[in-house]
């Protein structure tokens, strides 16, 4: 700490990420302390010779301490409005902790649900990724920018992403100049005219090139053709990996390249404070590439008020109301892919319902990948969210000893099965080479179709699962994701008809 405070009162740092890895989705990342930010700030404030803010970024990806369901169960509910709500109240929560910058929305087309980022963005349809964009950005931003509650989006990874081969992460991808314009870069174009604040570049390899260097794609098409005002944050070190695909020599030449292409900063990597004054003296890079830099990371220090309120203001927020909205957002997300003979909805007072499922108890994977600040003290288990919405509900005692599971099913009239993955198994790094419903829960499926008794499958994956034949073992098949904090709550409502999914 005391080297960073030097740092700062040098004018060296002027951002912070708010997370120790780049996998921080997954990873066990303690919630940080908001008066450290106070310290790290009044230094940079008070102490440096020019007295610039630092701006703080966090992975608000889906939610804050109400946690909201996972991008692609967000953009299933093709409801923008209720979505920009929800982010409003999102943002507030963030802001009065900290948070000035969150590295969201994700607006990579994909196509591929092997690819475990596929859950953070918004499907394979650019239109509807549009529209997503828009909301999220309005939610984030708001109206005022420096509204204590409005805090600034960032827009990734730009592009191409969601277009590696086979599904995995971090691989190449091939995209020709009538694919990248009518598909990946739509939801782009659509968050710069929605007044999107900063763009995240990717670092994966699109065509022999990376986005990281590519002049055409930061300079021409996304600030010049698009009209960005704001500045271009690189991802994780993806100045650094430039020397990995073979772009650069040394990650001198990268930053290098990287800087002349447009890219304003380079995040976590540290090739730009390690060579850019240096590259400057030897005249490899201009004196007006690093003003424009640094004149857009200004414009939204100014934009979104942090040289007049620099500090946290602890403002008041209504969870009860956040919780309202999250869970209507919830409620919409689900998708019901089957319902023969009307099985759905259940009666509270009559059906009588056997529960089980490796999915009925749990809480940490409801809330999703990328949930870094979530309050699992308000989340509910699916089983007592159903015991306590209907009359006749028994519910498994072990979600994993299925022969003591198939003797009491035979008592019961109808079985609802919470199937599903674990978070760890999605977002990033977490590609997967079958996507089918997990064998073990399979066969649990099996074992009680053939006891004759009806099925409802409510699914409670991140990705789309291939369901094949499996289908057809059940009555009903709800799809409920990772719906975060209200996922429970949300399952219930539909089972039981009090919402209509």
């Amino acid at each position: 700490t005391k080297e960073l405070y030097e740092k700062l009162k040098r004018g060296e740092i002027g951002s912070f990420i708010m997370a120790a890895t780049a996998t921080a989705g997954n990873d066990d990342t303690e919630i940080i302390p908001d008066d450290i930010f106070a310290k790290l700030q009044q230094k940079a404030v008070n102490e440096s010779r020019l007295g610039i803010p630092v701006i703080f970024g966090r992975d608000v990806i889906h939610g804050h301490h109400t946690v909201l369901p996972i991008p692609l169960g967000i953009a299933a509910a093709f409801n923008p409005e209720q979505v920009r709500l929800c982010y409003r109240d999102i943002a507030a929560e963030a802001a009065r902790e900290g948070v000035h910058w969150s590295f969201s929305p994700m607006l990579d087309v994909s196509r591929d649900p092997r690819w475990g980022r596929c859950v953070e963005g918004i499907g394979e349809d650019p239109y509807l990724g549009e529209r997503v964009a828009e909301a999220v950005i309005k939610g984030f931003q708001g109206d005022d920018y420096t509204a204590w509650d409005s805090i600034a989006a960032c827009a990734k990874h730009y592009v191409g992403y969601g277009a590696v081969e086979g599904g995995r992460d971090y691989g190449k991808a091939e995209i020709s100049d009538y694919t990248l314009r009518n598909y990946y870069l739509k939801p782009f174009r659509a968050a710069v005219k929605n007044g999107l604040a900063t763009v995240m570049s990717s670092f994966n390899e699109i065509s022999g090139t990376s986005p990281t260097s590519s002049r055409y794609l930061l300079y021409d098409v996304l600030k010049k053709e698009f009209g960005l005002e704001g500045f271009v944050v690189s991802d994780w070190n993806s100045v650094g990996k430039l020397v990995y695909q073979g772009l650069a020599e040394d990650r001198k030449r990268a930053a290098e390249l990287a800087v002349n292409a447009g890219l304003d900063m380079d995040m976590a990597g540290q090739s730009y404070l390690d060579y850019l004054e240096e590259l400057v003296k030897e005249g490899k890079v201009s004196e007006e590439t690093i003003d424009e830099a640094v004149l857009r990371i200004l414009y939204i220090k100014l934009s979104f008020g942090l040289f007049e309120h620099p500090y946290t203001q602890k403002h008041p927020v209504d969870y009860e109301e956040h919780a309202r909205k999250a869970k209507a957002c919830s409620d919409e997300g689900m998708v019901l892919l089957k319902n023969k003979n009307n099985i759905l909805p259940l009666s509270p007072t009559e059906s009588d319902i056997y529960l089980a499922g490796p999915m009925m108890y749990e809480k940490r994977t409801l809330f999703g990948t990328w949930t870094l600040d979530g309050d699992l003290s308000r989340v509910v288990t699916i089983a007592d969210a159903i015991k306590s919405a209907g009359a006749n509900v028994t519910v498994s005692s072990s979600p994993y000893l299925w022969d003591e599971c198939i003797t009491d099913v035979r008592k019961h009239d109808v079985v609802v099965l919470a199937l599903g993955e674990s978070h760890l198994v999605t977002g990033e790094a977490n590609s997967l080479s079958r996507i089918e419903l997990p064998p073990e829960q399979l066969e649990l499926v099996k074992k009680i179709h053939r006891l004759g008794k009806p099925i409802i499958g409510v699914m409670c994956f991140g990705r789309p699962i291939a369901l094949g034949d499996a289908q057809e073992y059940f009555e009903a098949i709800l799809y409920s994701w990772h719906s975060g904090t209200y996922t429970a709550q949300s399952i219930a409502d539909i089972l039981y008809g009090k919402v209509n999914p």
